[in-house]
């Protein structure tokens, strides 16, 4: 699955990255629709960092509607 979004950050650049990097699961707090987000692994490759992260959603979904999701449908 690709995500993609624009947005303009009135922060420097690596401030910015370096929270993404290092801080992307306190996040959560901030994002209604997201349960939880788990860091899963770290690499660095050629200089360059790859992150992987798994994303909860749902977390605003009423009972009657979680009832004919699957778990697997919103991770």
């Amino acid at each position: 699955m690709l995500i993609s979004l624009n947005a303009r950050i009135p922060f420097p650049r690596p401030l910015v990255y370096a929270t993404y990097r290092d801080k992307l699961t306190e996040f959560v707090a901030y994002m209604p629709k997201v349960r939880q987000i788990k860091f899963k692994s770290s690499q660095e490759q050629d200089g360059l960092i790859y992150l992987e992260h798994e994303w909860y959603g749902g977390a605003n979904i009423p009972p009657f509607a979680r009832a004919f999701l699957s778990e697997n449908l919103l991770n």
